[in-house]
């Protein structure tokens, strides 16, 4: 049970309501989905998505199945173990609708973020969407000072951590055709930013 993760659910099911189309069958990879309590969230809020929840902790996988049960819903497969830098995410190409992560990419060497991005612009169907939730820098700039001091707060923790900037995680969608289509100022100083595969 994460703290944050039941702060900031209702903010990200809002955003994800612009972006999630109502009565269409869609299936849904969570990347990181940590305690599982926004994939169960999800999977009632979207009832015609097939949620699909993956983590790299089998403490998180046994928590989000244990939610999983608990829950009874039927449009959420158990977890598995994702590494998200591997090779075999176990989904074929142009078969995802969307792709979502909330707060992984600074937690995380840059080689994930760009695994991530690169097996999105595989997995994804033409117009599938890439949601990123989580605190940002832009072209350099990162406000406001407790962002700064979260950053810095990483580093010392490990130097392969740090707040992204999204001008660089653009760049590296667009080379996989996947475009910035919305972006979100979130509570808390985070944000969400929305890609779609345009190619």
């Amino acid at each position: 049970n994460f703290a944050s993760a039941g702060r900031n659910i209702g903010p990200i099911t809002e955003v994800l309501k612009k972006h999630i189309p109502c009565g269409k069958s869609l299936r849904a990879l969570e990347v990181a989905s940590g305690s599982g309590q926004h994939v169960i969230q999800h999977a009632r809020t979207f009832p015609e998505v097939h949620w699909v929840p993956t983590d790299v902790e089998d403490a998180h996988i046994a928590s989000i199945n244990a939610y999983i049960e608990e829950s009874k819903l039927s449009n959420v497969s158990p977890a598995r173990y994702l590494d998200v830098t591997g090779e075999d995410w176990k989904e074929d190409e142009n078969s995802l609708d969307i792709i979502i992560n909330v707060n992984l990419i600074h937690i995380s060497p840059f080689e994930v973020t760009k695994s991530l991005i690169a097996h999105a612009g595989k997995l994804l169907k033409p117009g599938g969407q890439l949601i990123f939730y989580g605190p940002f820098a832009n072209d350099g700039k990162l406000v406001p000072q407790s962002n700064v001091d979260f950053d810095a707060s990483l580093r010392s923790r490990n130097s392969s951590w740090r707040i992204r900037d999204i001008v660089e995680v653009s760049a590296l969608a667009q080379e996989v055709g996947l475009s910035l289509i919305a972006s979100y100022d979130m509570p808390a100083n985070n944000n969400m930013y929305c890609f779609a595969r345009t190619e």
